[in-house]
């Protein structure tokens, strides 16, 4: 590839998307104030940049792909960008001969003379932290907090009572994320407040924590339910019945949002800490199996998807930035959890 193709980009596009795509070789890309095209060479195509949003009408779709842009020079290129493309979504997208882009470095740029095809992202290292064993769990709930409402500025005090932990570990957790430049800070002392500077990079980072991911203790059970809806209202009334706190997390809950599978073989149940699992599953009638199992039980250390959890309906879901979290940890769940976190977290 010449290194003579330059994208240039106008607002409002996703943020990371300049980012990943400068990582792309032969490719440089730049912010542009009121107009986004491509030039390659002599020629300077304009682009029309077009949000997620705008392909999910499946007649818009079709219209695009219907268009020949090598026949018809001249107009702008329909440009698709988001924070993240599932993979099925990206391969149709192509078929179809429409160019796209998002933040985590997949790209298919197509125009007269010239294609730009990735689909294995490519990813910048990761700068080292300087942080000695990370964020624990307890640290990761208080972050959860604060991904909940990200426009919001906090003091150690706020955080600690809203996150339910102590004032040294609200200022710890503000301490490791200023360092890493994920929160700005203003004003001195107990006044000071701190708000997110970029969500996306705040939920990036928290998805490289190790510790923020990890489940210490799960078991699987088979439970008799007609569809997975059905089970989660049962074991919803089954639990808040015996009064122990727990939340649907991963697909189920992405399911029920409507930014999730259509089919979740397996659900993922987190519960109160302090309950025996194999105590839980008798609590709600389940069998303890791994063969033909529906569901799964994880042990909700640090209370990380219990504290702050919403109900849907009947039955409680975890906190989203959790269910986003989880969703990484299915093995083909990155998709999944990149859609998630774009339709219900917004970043």
């Amino acid at each position: 590839m010449e290194d003579d193709i330059e994208l240039t980009l106008a607002p409002p596009i996703p943020p990371g998307l300049l980012a990943a795509l400068d990582r792309i070789p032969g490719l440089r890309v730049q912010s542009g104030d009121t107009r986004s095209y491509l030039r390659h060479g002599p020629a300077e195509l304009p682009l029309q940049i077009l949000p997620r949003s705008a392909i999910d009408n499946r007649q818009h779709l079709e219209a695009l792909a219907r268009t020949d842009f090598d026949q018809e020079p001249g107009g702008p290129l329909p440009f698709v960008v988001a924070t993240s493309l599932p993979r099925l979504l990206r391969h149709e997208l192509a078929e179809q001969r429409i160019s796209y882009a998002d933040a985590q470095g997949h790209v298919y740029l197509r125009a007269p003379g010239m294609l730009i095809y990735v689909d294995v992202p490519i990813r910048a290292a990761a700068p080292p932290s300087g942080r000695a064993g990370g964020i624990g769990l307890v640290g990761t709930r208080a972050i959860q907090v604060l991904v909940a409402t990200p426009d919001r500025t906090w003091t150690i005090a706020e955080l600690a009572k809203e996150a339910d932990v102590s004032p040294g570990e609200a200022h710890r957790v503000f301490t490791i994320l200023e360092r890493d430049g994920r929160i700005e800070a203003h004003g001195r002392g107990p006044a000071k407040h701190r708000r997110i500077r970029d969500l996306g990079g705040l939920l990036d980072w928290l998805a490289g924590e190790p510790r923020a991911r990890r489940v210490y203790r799960h078991l699987t059970c088979s439970l008799y339910a007609r569809t997975p809806t059905d089970l989660a209202r049962r074991v919803s009334r089954a639990l808040d019945g015996s009064e122990t706190s727990h939340a649907f997390t991963s697909g189920l809950a992405a399911a029920l949002l409507k930014s999730g599978p259509t089919s979740v073989p397996r659900s993922v149940l987190r519960v109160d800490p302090d309950r025996a699992l194999e105590e839980v599953a008798d609590a709600i009638g389940a069998e303890v199996t791994e063969r033909g199992a529906n569901l799964t039980l994880w042990s909700d250390d640090g209370l990380v998807g219990t504290h702050g959890r919403v109900r849907y309906e009947d039955t409680w879901l975890a906190p989203p930035v959790r269910g986003y979290l989880d969703l990484l940890a299915d093995r083909r769940g990155a998709d999944t959890a990149a859609h998630f976190r774009e339709v219900v977290l917004g970043a």
